[in-house]
């Protein structure tokens, strides 16, 4: 959550972390972790958004797949 508060899309480039996703990557552990904590619905909704909206990556499609199939939505 903190992270997605102080996000910018014209971030600098990490010195440690390369492969640093951004907004989507937040997102997707945003995801994951509200599932963990019986967020159902704010889980289902951002895994939603990103589908429909964000260019994944297929690594991050196929997940945002598998992870709305576990909660009972087939896209």
């Amino acid at each position: 959550e903190r992270g997605l508060e102080h996000y910018k899309d014209n971030f600098e480039p990490l010195n440690v972390y390369k492969d640093f996703p951004g907004k989507i990557g937040l997102l997707f552990q945003k995801a994951i972790a509200g599932y963990w904590w019986g967020k159902n619905d704010e889980c289902k909704n951002i895994l939603l958004d990103l589908y429909k909206n964000y260019e994944l990556s297929e690594t991050y499609k196929q997940s945002v797949k598998d992870n709305l199939k576990r909660i009972g939505i087939e896209v």
